[in-house]
């Protein structure tokens, strides 16, 4: 399990440095992004049907998590 510990940190780094990569260094990125998806498919356990749905929105606060620190986007009010 240790080698999909590094895949899901591997993940987690990716998104981040495609946030403030420069555009002509994004598509290398996402490559790298869309292999290490692919290699963790293939190590991690067949998920339940509803589990796709979990993934996405966890992905989705780990993005607005990582964005909001480098702004002041968590401090406004709605």
């Amino acid at each position: 399990m240790a080698r999909l510990d590094d895949l899901q940190t591997l993940r987690e780094q990716l998104i981040g440095w495609m946030a403030e990569a420069p555009v002509d260094r994004v598509a290398a990125l996402v490559g790298q992004y869309r292999a290490t998806l692919a290699e963790i498919a293939e190590l991690t356990p067949k998920e339940k049907a509803g589990d796709g749905i979990d993934e996405i929105a966890a992905r989705r606060s780990a993005r607005r998590s990582g964005t909001a620190k480098g702004s002041d986007s968590s401090k406004r009010s709605g």
